[in-house]
């Protein structure tokens, strides 16, 4: 829900406006509005990033303000049921390959009945170097896969295998189930400070860049492609997996935790991509 628009001070009016950070491959800007939303941009490296969220004072620090990311709802794993037809009684999984990339160690099983696995075979091998855009399973018997279960590892602070994060998910109606990874669920919320030097907001210490009136037109187009749909907890459109096709995306069930040794078994897809 977006939250009702509060009189700004005269310190905050300070922030109000546009900030730049640049260099040769990449551009990131930050939009503060006067309605204490913002929308931050990135552009360049291996991702794109879109960010909105609100800021807020920090009580009793004048130049000191809170950035505090809100995020769409969306699972780790998109999951499209795709209209491509196939074997009767059959059903294929086919794995996004360009956005599977960024998982770690990602992991995939199937089951015949509610009961949760304890294992996931890896999907690829580890430390693997060249991808391809589709990795496509066999033909599978439905009565086999009433249920799939995506998850990857995640990381302690110190860099370790942690826990694997499974996701469990119901098998609908269809021939063919497109799976990709959205990166940005895997990322930690952006909750940080600010502090404005001079006409300079540094973020978490770090020199970000120099405030510029934000025109007119730059706050409303912000404000109708990043923040309104953000935080109105609208899915981005290029979060789905390019399928192609104009199909359903499934939910999952339920969200659980196995131990980083229960990623075990073959590899689905063993070979690497040409």
């Amino acid at each position: 829900m977006l939250c009702q628009a509060k009189p700004l001070s005269a310190a905050e009016q300070a922030f109000v406006g546009e900030y730049k950070q640049s260099s040769v491959d990449t551009l990131a800007q930050l939009l503060l509005t006067d309605d204490h939303t913002f929308c931050y941009s990135f552009m360049g490296g291996a991702r794109d990033r879109l960010l909105a969220g609100h800021w807020q004072a920090v009580p009793g620090q004048a130049s000191r303000i809170r950035l505090t990311e809100q995020r769409a709802s969306q699972p780790l794993f998109p999951v499209l049921l795709s209209a491509t037809p196939g074997e009767a009684g059959k059903v294929q999984f086919d794995f996004h390959g360009y956005s599977l990339s960024e998982a770690n160690r990602p992991g995939f099983a199937i089951g015949t009945d509610e009961n949760l696995p304890g294992a996931l075979r890896p999907l690829f091998v580890e430390d693997k170097s060249s991808w391809s855009e589709s990795y496509l399973t066999p033909a599978l018997a439905k009565a086999q896969a009433r249920y799939f279960y995506l998850g990857q590892l995640e990381l302690t602070p110190s860099g370790q295998p942690g826990l694997l994060k499974v996701s469990q998910y119901p098998l609908k109606p269809g021939q063919q189930l497109r799976v990709g990874f959205d990166a940005a669920q895997a990322e930690a919320l952006l909750d940080a400070e600010a502090e404005l030097k001079r006409d300079t907001l540094y973020i978490q210490g770090g020199r970000f860049g120099h405030r510029q009136p934000a025109k007119a037109e730059l706050v409303a187009q912000a404000r109708e492609s990043c923040i309104q749909p953000i935080l109105a907890n609208k899915p981005a459109p290029d979060s789905e997996p390019d399928s192609g096709t104009a199909g359903q995306m499934l939910k999952p069930l339920r969200q659980f935790t196995l131990p980083a040794s229960a990623l075990q078994g073959a590899v689905w897809f063993p070979e690497q991509a040409e």
